[in-house]
């Protein structure tokens, strides 16, 4: 089977040769402050491939130096297998000043909770302002999401009984089964003290919540043994759980209601606890007994159990009673102490923010969506037509898809019932933000022209009020855009398909444009072109002339690139040298029999684009036979790309970098290149180290590098591209690698003992099978687990 017809197996099967436990994690190293910070970066995992995930390596070096700052910016993230954003954050709180954490220890007796806060961060995608970022890090482990173009990621460090693997995973499309969701009922009882749920309010229907307003509420929380044990009786992991499920709670709440909750109480429960209810009501009932008699000391304005007891689910009390000692109770049930992973197989899951958030949003006045008047939506009473999309109230839970149906979002009808609900309660705290500095930058919210993003100076170019770190258009003060086309250029869609012209076919080649090069001389900024199946002749090379436009070929059948840029063997095929970066985006193109002195292929000076689903084959040169990187800052991202027989007579016979560049590959083939001096994949005569990783390198002789590169981990090399099975990954790469067989001999033995025994005590990643960031006896333990012939 050739090997470019085979690169969706190669990848896989290349992914699959780590199957590390655990993301490495490396040692603190200080909390020196630093303005942009990368704690999270990819490794192989091959569990996580599988499950349509990506394995995290956090580095708590870069984690320790975000505490010791209000904002910072995460560089890099990534977004599944082949995406990166920044992530521009602040710090965010959710416990009272005067809060008490306590535990009841053995012997009945309470004390503090030993436990440090939890680090919660809130913000959004640099370039994306209408995205959303959460992310919380504390002794329970590491979880949030990254709302974004209309997916939404899902950051977990998973069970805090498993491996502790984090990944982050698309929910939106998510295929169906790769969680199994557990059945989640929200109970209501119409006697024995329960109030029944009331049909709501004909509110008013219109988007959103308008209003500038904070509204706190001060919640206390109580917990039982099931919910400690969960975390295997660890109060500082319980403690940080319960921070972080609170402050996930505040972000959906601020976004929709403008209301947050501040934690005054919190109890977890080592001694036996005094619930013996076996269901979400009785247990509510005697949850709101207890308090009535016992905490009269504890001020508040609701009060809410978590529980990780098999209750059937969730129960309010009574529907709007905040501010009431007597009413504004509500339990949540079933709880895993976790954000759920795919990881997590053949065992049900629970997205607790859901039912938490669920639960409150009764507490804050609102019935069920399906109990409105009109119905928001049928989901509770049978019609599932529109379940995919429905809200934090509706019961679309319910429907095919379980929980994976759920926005993490009110519908906007609940948002205003809400809103207004709480803005007439007595005991909620009701003010205009004068007092609030969400971006920490020393300026109010209620003076700040971006309160979002730190901006102490205020400077707005335009004068239009909105200041200019946060302004689309910060030197247009008409704002004629800042939509699709950019800042001074109206969205013009001609056909009216609801995609302004810019963006939507008025550059296609060849429908509206004979050449590439004339459709980006035309392109405005964003533009996307789309260039037809079949063979292209180049005859003059391509110029991006610095725009940030997306080039775009067909796909074929298998999923590669079914555009062919022919270089005819007498011109380089393509050229990046006058400042293009990430937003400059080749996609889906076969870049062949290009010929120059240097890059054949495409040449890379002073530019960072980004190409995804590439083909370099057949180029040829003296030096970088496909691809010549140069100049200074040129970065670029190679993702999922193929460099196939490229020839240097000289160095290089893929890639050959000068000067202080860095560009990355990231699964990424390179096979049977050539170059007659040295390095056959890459020469690097610079002074930074390219990054490979995730990648399949066979083929290219025993010289495949020259000068120093950065290896990512998970990259198969082997002397020969040969696939005798068929799977799509040369021999040598798919055979015998297993769980703690270090030294690749098909056989976990003494070998791979003697490795880890050589790095016991040490925060070696490439042996902490346990992933506590230390090797010891635990990793020990997993490697005597898997002894003997890999599977």
């Amino acid at each position: 089977m050739p090997l470019h017809q085979t690169l969706a197996a190669s990848l896989i099967s290349a992914l699959m040769v780590s199957s590390s436990v655990m993301a490495g994690i490396e040692p603190e190293i200080g909390s020196t402050k630093k303005d942009s910070l990368r704690p999270f970066t990819r490794i192989a995992h091959r569990d996580a491939l599988l499950v349509e995930s990506q394995a995290l390596h956090i580095d708590l070096g870069e984690l320790a130096a975000m505490k010791n700052q209000d904002a910072c910016t995460l560089e890099r993230v990534p977004l599944g297998l082949i995406g990166d954003v920044d992530l521009q954050l602040q710090r965010q709180n959710v416990l009272d000043a005067d809060a008490d954490t306590v535990i009841v220890a053995r012997r009945g007796i309470t004390r503090p909770v030993r436990a440090g806060s939890a680090s919660i961060w809130t913000g959004h995608v640099a370039g994306d302002p209408d995205s959303e970022v959460f992310i919380a890090d504390s002794a329970a482990g590491m979880y949030g999401w990254i709302a974004t173009e209309g997916d939404r990621w899902v950051l977990t460090s998973g069970d805090p009984k498993g491996d502790r693997t984090t990944v982050i995973y698309n929910t939106t499309g998510l295929a169906e089964g790769l969680i199994e969701w557990s059945p989640f009922e929200c109970e209501t009882v119409a006697q024995g003290g329960i109030d029944p749920e009331l049909e709501g309010p004909a509110a008013d229907s219109s988007d959103g919540v308008a209003g500038d307003v904070c509204m706190t509420i001060d919640i206390a929380i109580d917990t039982d043994n099931d919910f400690l044990a969960t975390f295997n009786g660890n109060e500082a992991q319980a403690q940080g759980y319960i921070e972080t499920l609170i402050a996930g709670a505040n972000v959906i709440y601020a976004r929709d209601t403008g209301a947050q909750l501040n934690i005054v109480y919190t109890r977890l429960w080592a001694d036996p606890d005094p619930w013996s209810g076996s269901n979400s009501s009785s247990r509510l009932s005697e949850f709101r007994s207890y308090w009535r008699s016992n905490m009269g000391g504890i001020g508040r304005d609701t009060t809410h159990l978590l529980s990780s007891a098999s209750l059937g689910g969730g129960v309010a009390y009574t529907i709007g009673s905040v501010c009431s000692t007597n009413s504004s109770y509500a339990v949540s049930g079933n709880l895993n102490g976790f954000f759920p992973t795919p990881l997590q197989l053949h065992s049900p899951q629970n997205w607790d923010i859901m039912v938490f958030t669920h639960e409150l949003g009764h507490l804050f006045n609102s019935p069920h969506t399906h109990s409105y008047s009109p119905q928001l939506d049928g989901c509770g009473t049978g019609d599932c037509s529109d379940a995919f999309g429905g809200t934090i109230m509706s019961y679309c839970h319910q429907c095919p898809g379980g929980l994976n149906n759920i926005e993490l979002s009110f519908h906007p009808t609940v948002q205003n019932v809400i809103s207004n609900y709480l803005a007439g309660r007595p005991c909620v705290s009701d003010t205009d933000c004068s007092g609030v500095d969400t971006d920490f930058d020393g300026v109010g919210d209620n003076d700040d022209n971006c309160p979002a993003d730190p901006n102490g100076n205020q400077s707005d170019v335009d004068g239009d009020g909105v200041g200019d770190v946060c302004d689309g258009c910060p030197n247009d003060p008409l704002k004629i855009a800042p939509g699709a086309c950019g800042c001074g250029i109206e969205d013009v869609d001609a056909n009216g398909d609801g995609t302004p012209d810019c963006l939507d076919g008025a550059f296609d080649v060849p429908e509206d444009f004979p050449t590439i090069q004339a459709a980006i001389d035309a392109a405005p900024e964003s533009a996307i072109i789309n260039v037809a199946e079949g063979t292209r002749s180049i005859t003059n090379t391509i110029d991006l002339r610095g725009k940030s436009i997306t080039i775009r070929g067909a796909i074929g059948p298998d999923d590669r690139p079914a555009t062919v840029l022919d270089g005819g063997g007498t011109v380089r095929v393509l050229i990046c040298d006058s400042g293009e970066g990430p937003e400059t985006r080749l996609e889906n193109l076969a870049i062949t029999n290009g010929f120059a002195p240097s890059g054949g292929g495409m040449e890379i000076n002073n530019a960072a684009p980004t190409l995804v689903n590439c083909r370099f084959e057949g180029n040829n040169a003296n030096n970088g036979g496909a691809v010549y990187v140069r100049g200074s800052g040129s970065d670029a991202e190679f993702l999922a790309c193929l460099f196939i027989g490229n020839v240097a007579a000289n160095n290089g016979g893929a890639l050959y970098v000068r000067q202080a560049n860095a560009p990355l590959f990231s699964l990424t083939v390179f096979g049977n290149n050539t170059a007659t001096n040295s390095g056959s994949v890459l020469a690097n005569f610079g002074s930074a180290e390219p990054e490979i990783g995730l990648s399949v390198i066979c083929g290219n002789g025993s010289d495949s590098f020259f000068g120093p590169w950065s290896d990512e981990g998970g990259n198969c090399v082997s002397d020969s591209c040969g696939d005798s099975d068929g799977d799509g990954s040369p021999d040598s790469c798919s055979d015998g690698s297993c769980t703690g067989d270090f030294d690749g001999d098909g056989v976990v033995g003494g070998g791979d003992l003697g490795l880890m025994l050589a790095s016991f005590g040490t925060a070696n990643p490439d042996f902490d099978l346990d992933g506590d960031g230390l090797i010891g006896g635990g990793d020990l333990g997993l490697l005597l687990s898997v002894w003997g012939q890999c599977p």
